[in-house]
């Protein structure tokens, strides 16, 4: 997928689901851009509030924030989503419906569960 120039893109992403994930009511995930994500390619992403369990797709805004075009891959991983404890509150609940054009192929995000707490750091592992 070809971003363009100074421009911005709502992209479907395709978050990663468990067993586990079917049983849990309160299935909401925050989706932030990966290392990986963040040095391979010169893209910024939005962090995202995420429900699983109201669709098995969710859209995260890319900026290209530069003056030359950056080819995404199809199926890269540009994200981890990891479980939060509670929604304080939610501003929309969903994209503007009259931008239809702006919506580009699907990507992956990987979830995963706190692991440690050190330095007042967060350190994360994905779920195997």
């Amino acid at each position: 997928m070809p971003l363009p120039p100074l421009a911005e893109a709502v992209v479907k992403v395709f978050v990663e689901r468990f067993e586990s994930d079917d049983s849990d009511l309160q299935a909401d995930y925050v989706v932030e851009p990966t290392e990986n994500f963040k040095e391979r390619y010169p893209l910024q992403m939005a962090s995202t509030l995420v429900n699983i369990n109201q669709s098995p797709t969710c859209v995260n805004r890319l900026l290209n924030p530069f003056t030359t075009e950056v080819k995404l891959r199809q199926d890269v991983v540009i994200g981890s989503a990891e479980k939060i404890e509670r929604v304080v509150s939610v501003l929309s609940s969903k994209e503007n419906d009259t931008e239809e054009s702006n919506f580009f192929a699907v990507r992956r995000v990987v979830t995963s569960l706190p692991d440690t707490v050190t330095e007042g750091a967060k350190f994360h592992k994905p779920k195997k």
